[in-house]
């Protein structure tokens, strides 16, 4: 379901809000997720998140913004 590449993002049982990233190895029960947005205290950290938190992000990197059909 979910491959190394993948753009994601994930909350944690006592987050108020979703977390972006990138999906850098897959195991066992979980994910190495590299951080692309806060609340973690910087971008580039390494988390390790059980699968059950993860969502998949469609369409490539759609961080936050609103995308319509006709932008280019």
């Amino acid at each position: 379901m979910f491959e190394v590449g993948d753009h994601i993002k994930f909350m944690e049982p006592l987050d108020h809000d979703f977390t972006y990233g990138i999906i850098r190895e897959t195991g066992k029960g979980g994910a190495l997720i590299e951080v692309t947005s806060f609340p973690y205290e910087g971008k580039g950290k390494m988390v390790k998140i059980g699968y059950k938190y993860l969502y998949l992000m469609r369409g490539g990197k759609r961080f936050g913004s609103r995308i319509h059909k006709n932008n280019k």
